[in-house]
């Protein structure tokens, strides 16, 4: 489908069609090259059945104008996932997908990420027994976030336990491994549910520090349940952002965001650090 490219940021594939191309028969498109895809007005659809994009080699990928929809994964990022390099998306919205077993609904990258202009929203991530779940919309598991005039919105972790020991689930929008510098745009109704464990922030989990300029951060949702059979009392913490490294907002909204646990009293739902 995508044809041969040269290895190289500067080599770009432009789609012949425009309009739905569905991935069922094809399965996930690989990528092994550093490359740039223009894709205005073309839907790529995972028809709930495959990941979409897989980008092999910490390669350079940009994806501009594409759709991606209705990827299904039980392993990495259901819509895109990328094993390191850097992988930046332009005016792309990635919607309706669902990961299980761990995977991300959206986009799970090892490197950096940057999202520019673009919608992230209905993707789902959940797990049962894993040993860590995080970013339903997207993770950027050991790289820097950047994120520009994007929207993050609806999204859902669920993490749940049979017999297991209690772990923490981190972001239910976004959860990045570094830092993250973020302006502009909106991370609303995101939702993380921990139903047997701790959970942090119910929009976006940061690792390292968090600069954020004129966003808004609005209705996210942290539920972190009490295991009272592990003699356990359930940690929540950040309905809208939390992070292990210092925070610098700058004409930020962060209203209406909440925690609610089953047993700890110590939650709350302000922006936690």
């Amino acid at each position: 489908l995508l044809g041969t490219y040269s290895d190289s940021p500067n080599s770009v594939i432009d789609f012949a069609v425009t309009g739905l191309i569905g991935l069922a028969r094809l399965g996930a498109l690989n990528l092994s090259n550093s490359v740039q895809i223009q894709g205005a007005g073309v839907t790529l659809e995972g028809e709930s059945s495959t990941q979409i994009l897989n980008v092999t080699g910490s390669r350079t990928v940009a994806l501009d104008g594409l759709t991606l929809n209705g990827a299904s994964a039980s392993t990495a990022g259901a819509s895109i996932y990328a094993d390191g390099g850097t992988l930046s998306l332009t005016n792309v919205t990635v919607q309706n997908g669902a990961g299980t077993g761990g995977a991300n609904g959206g986009i799970r990258t090892l490197g950096d990420l940057t999202l520019t202009g673009s919608t992230l929203t209905g993707l789902t991530a959940t797990a049962t027994n894993t040993a860590l779940l995080s970013g339903g919309a997207a993770a950027s598991v050991d790289g820097n976030l950047t994120m520009v005039n994007t929207n993050v919105t609806n999204n859902t972790v669920t993490y749940s336990l049979t017999g297991a020991t209690p772990n923490t689930a981190y972001g239910g929008g976004l959860r990045v491994g570094g830092t993250a510098n973020i302006t502009g745009g909106t991370i609303s109704g995101n939702t993380l549910d921990s139903n047997d464990g701790d959970a942090e922030g119910g929009g976006l989990f940061v690792t390292g520090n968090v600069t954020m300029s004129g966003t808004t951060v609005t209705g996210n949702t942290v539920y972190a349940g009490g295991t009272l059979s592990y003699n356990y009392e359930a940690l929540g913490k950040g309905g809208g952002l939390a992070t292990d490294g210092s925070a610098n907002l700058t004409n930020v909204v962060v209203s209406s965001n909440r925690v609610e646990t089953e047993v700890d009293s110590s939650s709350d739902s302000r922006l936690y650090g």
